[in-house]
């Protein structure tokens, strides 16, 4: 990856990450973007809340050629996450989009609807 990527991504991880703390999550960014820093997999960026993550940052175009070869192999193996940063790209605003399997989405939504009821 040439230096001029990393810093990309490392911008992007760093954005969600403190997107993240603005809503009162809990969330770190692993040391380099290698999980083996906070004994995760190698492949994970880092957690959020209970959740391993892995980041992308994409110019808006490269989007659906990266999603359809790599997004379902990303969900089956250990993240739990994917963050989808897009760049700015002809008049359209930087966007940022997780991903998740379904089952954990469903979790999430009675875990709130339990906060609401007390």
């Amino acid at each position: 990856m040439s230096a001029k990527n990393k810093v990309r991504g490392n911008v992007a991880e760093t954005y969600i990450v403190k997107m993240a703390e603005e809503y009162g999550v809990d969330a770190q960014r692993a040391w380099a973007s290698d999980g083996r820093s906070m004994g995760l997999c190698y492949k994970d960026d880092g957690t959020i809340g209970p959740y391993r993550w892995q980041s992308k940052r994409f110019m808006f175009k490269n989007v659906v050629k990266w999603f359809v070869k790599n997004c379902i192999d990303y969900l089956q193996g250990d993240q739990e996450l994917i963050t989808f940063y897009i760049d700015r790209s002809k008049g359209r605003p930087r966007q940022v989009y997780t991903i998740m399997e379904l089952e954990e989405f469903f979790k999430l939504l009675k875990k709130a609807e339990e906060k609401d009821e007390c």
